[in-house]
């Protein structure tokens, strides 16, 4: 967002302004936290935009090296080691996400997860299934286990080691006894479910 705004500002050619502001006006909807987040990392502000622009710096990469264009992937190296050089030495990414998670759970996404359990457990013109939970607390678990259910099923869609395999049904078996409803429960959040998936892995964080 910070950078489509400075190109707006100084673009000169009105089709560039009209596709720039076209731009920023998605990434504005598909961050609206943007704000809150430069806020959150307002005294490593400056190192967050190196980090991420070494981040797609990577990306290009990868995507040069599955091309087959060796020299293309060079030259993108040789900028990934000018960021990294301006970086701290000791600079820890991992914490750095962490933090801006941390804050995120506990400000952003629980309140909307768990305004939609409060809804959906309360709201009338969902038909009461026999035996889902209708409290919030237990309806929350019902989402954790159909998540880890949906994730350890698509782990045993690429496992090629045998005894791996059977370890993901073992785990799949418990998961399913443990989570009788996680098919009503997917059904119930199917306008959110990509919300939801999203809240309970950061929580897992």
């Amino acid at each position: 967002i910070e950078e489509t705004q400075a190109a707006l500002a100084t673009a000169t050619d009105g089709e560039e302004a009209k596709q720039l502001q076209s731009k920023l006006d998605e990434l504005q909807t598909q961050t609206p936290f943007a704000k809150q987040v430069k806020e959150l990392f307002s005294d490593q502000w400056a190192l967050m935009k190196h980090v991420v622009a070494m981040d797609k710096l990577s990306r290009r990469i990868h995507v040069a090296e599955e091309a087959g264009n060796q020299e293309e992937a060079a030259e993108l190296i040789k900028e990934v080691e000018a960021v990294r050089a301006e970086l701290p030495a000791d600079l820890d990414e991992g914490a750095l996400i962490r933090r801006g998670a941390a804050v995120w759970i506990a400000a952003q996404a629980p309140v909307r997860a768990l305004r939609l359990l409060q809804q959906r457990a309360n709201a009338q013109e969902i038909p009461v299934v026999p035996g889902v939970p209708t409290n919030v607390t237990d309806l929350w678990w019902q989402v954790v286990g159909a998540v880890d259910i949906e994730e350890t099923q698509a782990a045993m869609v690429t496992a090629t080691d045998g005894e791996e395999a059977k370890q993901l049904q073992s785990k799949l078996d418990e998961l399913q006894t443990q989570t009788p409803f996680a098919k009503q429960v997917k059904e119930l959040f199917s306008d959110q479910w990509a919300l939801m998936k999203h809240v309970v892995a950061m929580d897992k964080l």
